[in-house]
């Protein structure tokens, strides 16, 4: 991923309240560091969820047992 892609992603998720960030000067230059707020966790386990069902599906389609490996 390149900064175009990241930065705009991480400053919508700001404010979206999802993230909070902080300035740090280091070394003559500012860094900027991201945590997550309650509202950042609950949607990251939410879309954890769902990567993992729809990887299920995935597997299940191809044949596979969801945890092992599907043969092709």
């Amino acid at each position: 991923f390149e900064e175009g892609c990241i930065y705009p992603t991480l400053h919508a998720l700001e404010s979206d309240g999802c993230i909070v960030s902080k300035r740090n000067p280091v070394n003559g230059r500012t860094r900027y560091y991201y945590r997550l707020r309650p509202k950042g966790k609950n949607r990251l386990a939410r879309l954890a969820k769902e990567w993992l069902a729809a990887a299920r599906g995935i597997d299940l389609s191809l044949g596979g047992v969801y945890g092992e490996p599907a043969t092709v």
